[in-house]
């Protein structure tokens, strides 16, 4: 009798232990289903429930242009993960924010206009010359600006510019590094006159328009390039790239890999350290560089002198693009690497 009811009570626990690891395994099975992420997703969009804080990026499904009001000019979008940030490619002759003037046509405002931006000056990440072409990086939220500055600032952006120059560039001059003061790109202002509109670039602009309503003159220019004197000298790496000729004017193809960003540094790197002069670049092609561009045995000076009226608007342009750009993108935690490229129709 004993016997039977302690094998009875055995029984009992086995039942109720099979019970309980039953209960246990379908609440699991159910806790994970209930949990599981969407697998559904339209285009740019997470599948997820939550939000990481920048939506990774998704392919561009096809080639796209974004009209700028008011020109007949339009951006290239290169990249975008139609949430956080588009990396569009600006053509010359654009300004890649609002000048002085309030000019609304610019590249980040008809960005902002397509992507639904309300709040412009938190869009701009950084700059191009207005006569500069190439690969501009746009923000659509403000904590992507604050990130990308950052990016910026502790020079994680790797940018690589290619251009033509007047010349060609002795052996020892093939490749190398060097460094410039910001304060060079004021000369052709301060040398000119300040009433002469010598230059595109929005914040040299802002510096004429000041001069010219407040009628201080060369002096606050000066002034200017003192401050900008003891600044920190911007740094570029370069390497030549071969001979081209271009109306009969021998020219070099040259790729820029700028280490900083300052004002003009790539066109006065070239003016000052090459002592070559971008072609087209209206603000340092005429300042003393016809005279060490000669080709004495073959041009002469008055041939030479004709083909540079000719190519200081070559195509209508300046030979300066930025083709390469390469970012850690955030959201997914990987380089980021677009190239645009641009042969300047030579």
């Amino acid at each position: 009798m004993v016997k039977g009811s302690i094998w009875t009570s055995f029984l009992l626990i086995v039942f109720i232990i099979m019970m309980l690891r039953q209960a246990t395994s379908f609440l699991t099975r159910t806790t994970t289903q209930r949990t599981k992420p969407r697998t559904t997703r339209s285009l740019g969009a997470v599948a997820d429930d939550f939000l990481p804080p920048f939506a990774p990026p998704s392919p561009f499904p096809y080639p796209r242009r974004i009209p700028v009001p008011g020109t007949d000019k339009t951006l290239k979008v290169c990249y975008t993960d139609y949430d956080s940030l588009v990396v569009v490619s600006k053509p010359p002759g654009l300004l890649s924010v609002e000048g002085a003037s309030g000019c609304s046509e610019n590249a980040v405002s008809a960005v902002c206009q397509e992507f639904g931006v309300a709040d412009v000056p938190r869009a701009v990440v950084h700059r191009l010359d207005m006569e500069t072409s190439g690969l501009l990086i746009v923000a659509l939220r403000p904590d992507a600006q604050r990130w990308l500055y950052e990016e910026f600032r502790e020079k994680r952006v790797k940018k690589t510019y290619s251009a033509v120059v007047m010349g060609t560039l002795p052996p020892h001059q093939q490749q190398g590094e060097s460094s410039v003061k910001s304060a060079k790109a004021l000369d052709s202002i301060i040398d000119k006159g300040p009433w002469q509109d010598v230059v595109d670039d929005a914040y040299l602009s802002s510096l004429q328009h000041f001069i010219e309503t407040s009628n201080v003159g060369v002096n606050y220019m000066k002034g200017v390039k003192e401050r900008a004197e003891k600044s920190a000298p911007g740094v570029t790496r370069y390497e030549s790239e071969g001979l081209v000729e271009v109306n009969g004017v021998d020219c070099t193809r040259i790729k820029l890999f700028p280490q900083s960003g300052r004002t003009h540094q790539l066109r006065v790197f070239c003016r000052q350290h090459l002592n070559r002069a971008i072609l087209g670049d209206r603000g340092y092609m005429c300042r003393g560089g016809a005279k060490s561009l000669l080709d004495k045995t073959s041009a002469g000076r008055s041939t030479f002198q004709t083909a540079l009226e000719e190519n200081i608007d070559w195509n209508g342009r300046m030979c300066l693009h930025a083709g390469e750009l390469s970012f850690r993108h955030r959201g997914v935690n990987q380089m980021i690497h677009i190239q645009d490229s641009e042969d300047f129709g030579i």
